[in-house]
């Protein structure tokens, strides 16, 4: 992945929300909190305030996981972590990697938002930016965006192959069980990309966000709307041409050792 893509791409999202009020403003635990972090760290000051006004005690970190929480409880929202891109096609096709909503005809009325990250990080946004909504469901979509922000970054949420990876088992770091002596569980792609790669550095969220370009964040609400509306579905192309880069390496990888 590309540092400043993701820097670019997060902040242009969230940077978005900056209409508020004119009054006010797939990744694991810690791949997300940075990523609230480096939003927070860019953004202007009146969507500051506004994201203070939303959020009250928390910040875009401590709700930057909320999502992957709801999973349990909302069936419906498993769908909009990520997309199922076909390894033989050529990028992302909404018609075919996005699906519509349960009982929701193609093409219907009621086909406007379908359920899958692309669709649902433009959904969230407009639903964040609604000063005719009261406050807690706009916090709440503002929770969504933030994470789904995050979930465009990783790889394996756009590739449909083997549950995004999840059942492509991998050795890490010379070891294959990525669990514990007492519960062993196997590596597999996705999780390796979620937590395992940034776990292995063992730094810190501040040493990581000082290792992060600066300047190659977005100076300015007007470049960051344009850089969230030109690479919003690239990102995602991005994503899945790097995971068949990766899964091409580990099939030579295994071709070599046998």
């Amino acid at each position: 992945m590309q540092r400043s893509v993701l820097c670019r791409l997060t902040i242009a999202s969230l940077l978005v929300i900056t209409p508020l009020s004119t009054g006010l403003a797939a990744w694991g635990g810690q791949g997300h909190r940075l990523v609230g972090l480096i939003a927070a760290d860019r953004l202007t000051p009146i969507a500051r305030r506004n994201v203070t006004w939303l959020l009250e005690r928390q910040t875009l970190a401590d709700v930057a996981s909320w999502a992957d929480q709801q999973r349990g409880d909302t069936v419906q929202t498993g769908l909009w972590h990520y997309l199922n891109i076909p390894p033989d096609a050529g990028g992302y096709e909404r018609d075919r990697d996005c699906p519509p909503q349960a009982g929701v005809e193609r093409g219907s009325r009621g086909d406007r938002w379908r359920d899958c990250a692309v669709d649902r990080i433009l959904y969230f946004e407009q639903r964040t930016a609604d000063t005719t909504l009261d406050r807690a469901d706009r916090a709440t979509a503002l929770k969504y965006l933030v994470h789904f922000v995050g979930d465009l970054h990783q790889p394996f949420h756009a590739l449909g192959v083997g549950h995004g990876g999840n059942d492509i088992t991998v050795v890490v770091f010379g070891s294959s069980n990525c669990g514990t002596d007492d519960r062993p569980s196997p590596c597999n792609l996705h999780a390796v990309w979620d937590s395992r790669l940034i776990g292995r550095r063992g730094l810190e969220e501040a040493s990581y966000l000082a290792a992060l370009p600066k300047d190659e964040y977005p100076a300015t609400h007007a470049h960051a709307t344009a850089l969230a509306e030109a690479d919003r579905d690239a990102e995602f192309r991005r994503g899945f041409e790097l995971v068949l880069d990766a899964l091409e390496l580990d099939a030579l990888e295994r071709e070599r050792q046998t």
